[in-house]
């Protein structure tokens, strides 16, 4: 028997209110209810981390928030990932996949804070419902929209100079063919509640990735094409993390697939708590009170991204 999935980047589904409504009430043609529960694959509209993280920084109401064109009014989009959810499996979807990034480890700014939530989000209802609720968490995607490849080849082909925040910024990189057949694969394997997280490989430094870049394409760095150290912006870390100090990195039977398994699950009430405490504060738009309350769902959010996060990584099993 076929399976079906809606498969759901949370901070980035901008238009989820039209969509949940769409879908429920079966005006938006592929995305309607029969066709959903018929199989169809429900991709919402994909963002850009590199601008996210600097609007969410300065706005994090817009993290938390999109507007419904329907009733005029601003719902919390972490709220809005549950409606989503919780549409996906009132329409009979089996799994349901959270496509998370490593910004929501130890984050240093609110798009991975509220990514975290989102995850936490789906390990609650992976409990609660007969949908089977999978987050998938991984880093950064080459050429793909907003990756600093693409800007390296521009950058190179003006003659330069070559920007990089620092030299020593390092981030984890993985092919969109890679990436995308790693989630399936997770799709298909996952019985609920995991956190799968792809095997990114080592740590690339993105001082080396513009050096190569400037060779391949005939030039000298430093000689021909200079680099340019702009300095991290804010919310920016050096070292991206794909995995919680606390968490238990165990095998799924894929060798590029890991599964997180956190020490303790949040409970409910308290997740449920935070969240009206969110949409409380999102109300009178106190951008203040929303980051206070964010932080108390998410302890490790830190504001210091000069330095690896005071827990490491666990160790991660090499690939077989």
């Amino acid at each position: 028997m076929s399976q079906n999935y809606v498969i759901c980047s949370s901070l980035n589904a901008l238009n989820v209110a039209q969509w949940v409504e769409s879908l429920e009430t079966g005006s938006g043609g592929r995305s309607s209810s029969s066709s959903l529960a018929a199989g169809a694959v429900v991709v919402p509209e994909p963002g850009q981390a590199h601008w996210l993280v600097n609007v969410v920084r300065a706005q994090p109401g817009e993290a938390l928030a999109v507007f419904d064109g329907a009733s005029g009014e601003w719902r919390a989009r972490l709220a809005g990932t549950r409606v989503v959810a919780g549409v996906a499996a009132a329409c009979g979807v089996e799994k349901f996949v959270l496509i998370s990034t490593d910004k929501a480890v130890n984050p240093a700014n609110a798009m991975g804070a509220t990514k975290r939530v989102a995850e936490l989000l789906c390990q609650e209802l992976a409990a609660a419902v007969a949908t089977r609720f999978i987050t998938v968490r991984f880093g950064n995607v080459l050429d793909s929209a907003g990756s600093v490849v693409p800007l390296f080849r521009r950058q190179i082909e003006r003659g330069g100079p070559v920007t990089v925040t620092d030299p020593a910024v390092e981030r984890y990189f993985m092919t969109i063919p890679e990436a995308c057949q790693l989630i399936m694969h997770a799709a298909a394997i996952g019985a609920g509640g995991e956190i799968f997280v792809l095997d990114m490989g080592e740590p690339v430094r993105i001082r080396e990735l513009a050096e190569q870049m400037i060779r391949l394409a005939g030039r000298e760095p430093g000689r021909d094409i200079a680099i340019e150290y702009i300095g991290l912006r804010p919310g920016e870390k050096r070292f991206e993390e794909l995995f919680y100090a606390d968490e238990t990195v165990c095998a799924s039977g894929h060798p590029r697939l890991r599964i997180a398994r956190p020490a303790a699950i949040v409970p409910d009430a308290a997740l449920d708590a935070g969240l009206e405490r969110l949409r409380a504060a999102l109300e009178p738009g106190d951008e203040d009170a929303l980051r206070a309350e964010l932080r108390r769902l998410v302890p490790h959010w830190h504001t210091d991204p000069d330095t690896r996060t005071a827990g490491a990584s666990p160790a991660v099993p090499a690939r077989s």
